[in-house]
Parts: structure tokens; C-alpha cells; sequence
């Protein structure tokens, strides 16, 4: 899988080189929210009323944006988040008798274009203050459970990023923003269910650890943004030279 870490690198660079300097304006910014998971063990769209202990749930992370057009940005992140799950919370027969629970870290690599539905500060006498915006993009991920120390599947996978957001402009250098967004996967193994055996080898029961082969593992990223916006740097004015 480390042809994987290479593609998305190369995807990040591509988006931090491209576009015209002349239009562009730059932010660099940080993401803090929660973390939530959809698969076996939620029995909602996404889990987030499971949230026995915040510190479990935590999501953090950096991004790069690029604004150059009217409606369009580019944008790269590097997150972290964590997401759990125990069937301790769960009313129907197969939690109950099976009695799992996880914890999951989750590193995601990823580039997505988002579409401004206002002209976000685009004019400099009077700019649109705040804009919802829509986005989609491909990222990669990869996870490390917590309580299974010798995993027998792959902790890699690729991901596609979708979701929707708001942003306000505070003052001429900073964004503030918040939104939600899931994230297709395509692993079953989040929640570390679907293996057979469990950390020490045991055998576990296909009953109850088979899990849905037909319905892969989701994730989903909850939280507000902060961007700075980077000045332009102005250009000097030519010098004349006075000639004879």
C-alpha cells in the first residue's frame, strides 16, 4: 500500500502548484470537531448520540485551500479522528449476544473541489461575507484499531469525501466555517468486525462477527474550520530610467 501513499501525495502537490497566481487567494487552516462511524454496530445514520466519552470521538486537522475562481476551491487536508462503538448500547438480539466493542484511529489524506454557491469574497469593495458551499473528492485512509494488535486485514483503503458547509468571512485574514461531511470507504473492518478470529487467535463466531460483506464501513467528520488567508504580495511598480 505505500503506492497509495504515493498517489495522494502526488494529488496534494498537483493541487498546491496549480491554478493562476493572478486569481488565486490562499488559506491555510485547521479543522476540530467530532468523529463518527456508520456500519455494524450504529444502529443510526451517523452514531453521534453514542458519544459515551468525547475524548473518543475526537477528529482534528489542517487543510490547504485554493479559491480561483468565483465558485470553485480546491482543497487539501490531512486529519486525524477516532471513532468507536460497543454493543453495550445496543437493544437488538445479535449485539447482546455477541458483546463487541471498538475503538478505531483514523488517518486520512485527501483532495476535493468545493463549489461556492456565493461570490465569497471575491469583490474587495463589497464582498460576500459568507457562502454555503458543496464538496466532493478522493482521498485515502488508513486505520489502526486499537483493541485488535494483530489485525488480519488490510488498514488501508481509499476514500471518497462528501458533504456540505457554511463559511463566514471574521476579517480580512481569517475564515471561520464549519460542516459535515462522510466518507465512503471501501473496508468493512472500522468497527473490526468480519474477522474470524479475534486478537489472540481465538476463533470467533461467524453468527455474530460475519458482518454485512454487501455494505461497507462509513466515517464522518463533524467540526468548524479556521482558516488564515495569505496576502497577495503586491507588485512593485517598474522603474523608469530616464533616458537621453
Amino acid at each position: 500500500m505505500k503506492s497509495l501513499k504515493y498517489i495522494f501525495i502526488a494529488i496534494l502537490s498537483s493541487v498546491l502548484i496549480y491554478s493562476p497566481a493572478k486569481a488565486q487567494i490562499h488559506e491555510v487552516g485547521i479543522m476540530a470537531g467530532l468523529a463518527s462511524y456508520k456500519g455494524e454496530m450504529s444502529q443510526y445514520f451517523p452514531n453521534l448520540h453514542q458519544i459515551d466519552n468525547v475524548a473518543n470521538r475526537i477528529a482534528v486537522g489542517a487543510f490547504y485551500r485554493g479559491n480561483f475562481s468565483r465558485s470553485i476551491s480546491i482543497r487539501g487536508n490531512f486529519t486525524y479522528g477516532k471513532v468507536d462503538g460497543t454493543d453495550a448500547n445496543g437493544t437488538d438480539f445479535i449485539s447482546q449476544q455477541r458483546g463487541h466493542f471498538f475503538q478505531t484511529d483514523l488517518l486520512e489524506l485527501s483532495a476535493q473541489i468545493e463549489y461556492n454557491f456565493r461570490d465569497f469574497r471575491r469583490n474587495l469593495k463589497f464582498p460576500e461575507t459568507w457562502t454555503p458551499y458543496l464538496f466532493v473528492g478522493v482521498g485515502g485512509m488508513k486505520m489502526s484499531p486499537r483493541y485488535n494488535l494483530l489485525p488480519t486485514y488490510g488498514l488501508y483503503s481509499i476514500t471518497i469525501p462528501i458533504g456540505i458547509g457554511m463559511k463566514f468571512m471574521l476579517n480580512d485574514k481569517l475564515n471561520l466555517g464549519m460542516e459535515f461531511g462522510a466518507r465512503k470507504t471501501f473496508t468493512d473492518f472500522i468497527d473490526d468486525i468480519g474477522v474470524n478470529v479475534d486478537q489472540a487467535g481465538n476463533p470467533r463466531n461467524p453468527i455474530y462477527f460475519t458482518g454485512n460483506t454487501a455494505d461497507n464501513d462509513m466515517y464522518f467528520f463533524t467540526g468548524f474550520t479556521l482558516s488564515y488567508v495569505m496576502p497577495i504580495p503586491k507588485r512593485l511598480c517598474p522603474i523608469k530610467i530616464k533616458t537621453f
